[in-house]
């Protein structure tokens, strides 16, 4: 009888480890919604002075690093894709759970949408990010509305995605540990999309809400006064329509029934030099160009209207300061890969604390040669270069391995816990086992950022025409 009692427990036991193993492998990841639920319970408590809520249009164009790094403010955004306003009612209810903020910011976007279908991917990021509550109970009661039964067991919905699994199901982040450990909220876009520029300034009729939007607006403002906390609704850039700006207007009337600002940040194009070609991702989101712009504006409105205190240099805030040193890096970054001349190119990477960089030349070029002097002399190497075969490793901004006079070597450094940096002879230049040796006559030049965990460039300057290559070509 005892055995067979102890088996069962070991079966129940197994069982639910299996089951916790497999949904957390299966479970949705992506920073449309779900890492910003996932970050957000990581905060500690009551640290967070804004909270940013609402769509994409929140996390896309909103980046929290600029606020802490220009004006000391720890924002964060609790959002998901194309949230609906009722599911942001109930992601108020989460924060002030945990979170005691000083101002909660309300993008509009979604309250102004003349639609109220919601789509599977919706309802997944807008509740699968919150801890299994009762609040998550009511929130998937709205949203899924009709489909509650098939949004209530979540592997119901992953069960399948065994086909689509990568090694960041497995282990968490492996992607990009920095990124995610220091992560508020902001989803960094680098495309160009030219979108053409609305002129909305003279629109001032307004058109009615639908009633579920205005319904759980009015119940947001009205929560946020019911726990005495300021709130402003403001609208993110994008290219709105004539109808899009009267709903608008519809939505800045009833934040002022509250004596609530709102803010509409499409009538002030011009304060913050926001260019419609070069600073949208898509039809509907900044790049992170439009991004700098866009939120040093707001922040300064933040600032300049609001008691928000200046956290930096506060060691309680220092997740806040690494997540705007991974941004800033983020956009630096951005900027080595713009460079196609190797001068320029070696006067920026000279001098980073926070870089590896590998300068490995092989074939029979000469050590007379310009690039090669310029290489040499940046990088303090001070011993006579080889003909061929000769690697260098620098590192936050130190040489930390030469390879002169040997011929047959080894070179192994751990770069973070999932990324490792292996040269073998200089035949092979390996991080997370992939060559990024170009070339066998020349010279072949990697930089990874220590910040962002990522390989940041790789090329190789061919040795032709008795000189190296001035002009950087990539071939990624």
């Amino acid at each position: 009888m005892i055995k067979n009692t102890i088996k069962i427990i070991c079966f129940i036991a197994i069982f639910i480890t299996l089951l916790w193993f497999s949904s957390r492998v299966l479970r949705f990841k992506n920073e449309n919604g779900i890492y910003q639920g996932d970050s957000f319970y990581e905060q500690k408590t009551n640290s967070i002075d804004v909270i940013f809520l609402g769509s994409s249009h929140v996390h896309y164009n909103v980046n929290p690093a600029i606020l802490f790094n220009e004006y000391g403010i720890a924002a964060y955004n609790f959002t998901s894709g194309s949230q609906p306003i009722w599911s942001t009612y109930h992601y108020l209810i989460e924060v002030l759970k945990y979170q005691k903020p000083k101002l909660i910011a309300l993008e509009s976007y979604i309250i102004a949408a003349s639609r109220t279908n919601v789509v599977d991917y919706q309802i997944v990021a807008a509740t699968y990010a919150l801890k299994w509550s009762e609040n998550r109970i009511n929130s998937l009661k709205v949203t899924a509305a009709e489909r509650f039964d098939e949004f209530i067991n979540p592997m119901y919905r992953y069960h399948n995605r065994y086909k689509d699994l990568k090694p960041e199901d497995f282990v968490p982040y492996a992607n990009n540990y920095n990124h995610y450990k220091y992560f508020k909220g902001y989803s960094f876009h680098n495309k160009t999309f030219p979108v053409k520029e609305p002129n909305i300034k003279n629109i001032k009729d307004s058109l009615p809400l639908l009633e579920q939007q205005e319904t759980y607006y009015r119940k947001i403002l009205e929560l946020a006064k019911t726990n005495n906390i300021p709130i402003v609704v403001i609208a993110s850039p994008f290219p709105m329509t004539d109808e899009e700006a009267m709903h608008f207007n519809r939505v800045g009337e009833i934040a002022k029934e509250y004596d609530v600002p709102f803010m509409n940040f499409n009538l002030y194009y011009d304060d913050y030099d926001l260019n419609f070609w070069r600073d949208y991702n898509d039809s509907g989101h900044l790049n992170y160009k439009g991004v700098q712009k866009y939120t040093s504006f707001l922040g300064k409105y933040l600032k300049d209207n609001y008691d928000l205190p200046d956290r930096r240099g506060d060691t309680n805030y220092y997740t806040w300061e690494r997540n705007a040193l991974y941004e800033y890096n983020k956009v630096y970054d951005m900027g080595l890969r713009d460079t196609d001349n190797i001068y320029d190119y070696i006067e920026k990477i000279t001098n980073l604390n926070d870089y590896t960089i590998v300068v490995n030349m092989l074939g029979e070029y000469s050590t007379n040669d310009n690039v090669v002097k310029s290489l040499y002399s940046n990088f303090n190497i001070t011993n006579e270069m080889y003909t061929n075969n000769v690697s260098y490793v620098i590192d936050k901004n130190k040489l930390v391995f030469s390879s002169m006079g040997e011929t047959n070597y080894l070179y192994h450094k751990e770069l973070n816990k999932y990324n490792d940096l292996v040269i073998d002879s200089g035949n092979r230049i390996f991080i997370s086992r992939s060559n990024l040796r170009e070339t066998t006559n020349g010279v072949n030049i990697v930089v990874y950022d220590n910040i962002t965990s990522e390989v940041v460039d790789y090329f190789d300057l061919p040795y032709t025409n008795d000189s190296i290559s001035e002009t950087i070509e990539r071939d990624y």
